[in-house]
């Protein structure tokens, strides 16, 4: 009779945990639904920010192809001109006539001319080109960027298995999926989870290395409550003082003016350091036996 009340206990002992398996299964089904739902719900704004940024694209590309076919033609004036001048200067050899010599010269200078003009003229032109330019790139990338956010948003939203991962992360969806298991627990010290709980979130804030001066807006800042302790440590070693009264002013403006005047004169007076630093008397030479030559006077006396 025993062994079957412990057989019937077991049994209903593995129904529940396969009930409760089904159900945690059932609920992470409809999270993560949930997730794809709230996520389907940003689509629209994210469609209208990659048509605006397609119609940016659209807009500078049609502002620049103007200037840009104007330097085209710029260039290819300036390739015509080039061509001409090196055929003026094949006639510039001592073999043709001295009249076509001429004639050649003074097309030559043309030609000279005209590249000069036109290639000041194209540099100007690129130079009125780089704003537009810069302006398709970076429209370019916007709409680079804003078809990239949509695609993986609406990848995200369409498949479950992907619900936890990328943007699904920062749905509030999401945020009850460790929230509602935790929050209780945490916040009421007799619960027998109590302990638990908040090891498991020492180690969720350990591995993610999550710190407050991230969310400084929302959370309170570690590095804040320490700059108001020292602020306030320090305010106590240097409590504010009273301004000072009318003659104590006098008094530091008195006693400033006697000492400025008390540098002066020492600075006027000469110093022991600047009398040894002076000019000295030259010193009288030693007689030197070894440098005395015999004079003219001496040898004839």
């Amino acid at each position: 009779m025993t062994d079957v009340a412990e057989e019937e206990k077991a049994s209903t002992r593995e129904e529940r945990l396969v009930q409760f398996l089904v159900a945690m299964a059932e609920a992470d089904k409809r999270l993560r639904l949930a997730i794809g739902a709230e996520l389907a719900e940003q689509l629209p704004g994210l469609e209208q920010d990659q048509a605006g940024a397609a119609a940016r694209l659209e807009k500078a590309y049609t502002a620049v192809q103007g200037p840009e076919r104007d330097l085209a033609g710029i260039v290819a004036e300036i390739a015509a001109a080039e061509a001409d001048r090196a055929r003026w200067q094949a006639k510039l050899s001592g073999e043709t006539p001295r009249e076509e010599r001429a004639s050649a010269r003074f097309q030559h200078a043309e030609c000279e001319s005209d590249i000069t003009r036109l290639s000041q003229k194209r540099d100007f032109a690129e130079t009125q080109l780089v704003p537009l330019r810069d302006a398709v790139t970076k429209a370019r990338r916007d709409l680079e960027a804003a078809t990239a956010r949509l695609e993986g948003l609406r990848f995200n939203a369409a498949e479950p298995l992907l619900a936890y991962y990328a943007a699904g992360q920062k749905t509030s969806a999401y945020g009850m999926r460790f929230g509602l298991a935790l929050e209780s627990a945490l916040q009421d010290k007799a619960h027998p989870e109590h302990d638990a709980a908040i090891e498991h979130m020492l180690h969720l804030c350990t591995v993610s290395g999550f710190r407050t001066e991230d969310f400084s807006d929302r959370l309170p800042s570690d590095a804040r409550a320490a700059a108001r302790f020292w602020d306030e440590v320090y305010q106590s070693a240097n409590p504010p003082q009273p301004p000072p009264s009318g003659r104590e002013v006098m008094d530091q403006v008195h006693a400033e003016m006697t000492v400025a005047m008390a540098n002066k004169a020492l600075e006027r007076s000469p110093s022991r350091i600047d009398d040894f630093r002076g000019p000295a008397m030259p010193k009288p030479v030693p007689q030197r036996d070894y440098m005395e030559v015999p004079r003219l006077k001496d040898m004839l006396s």
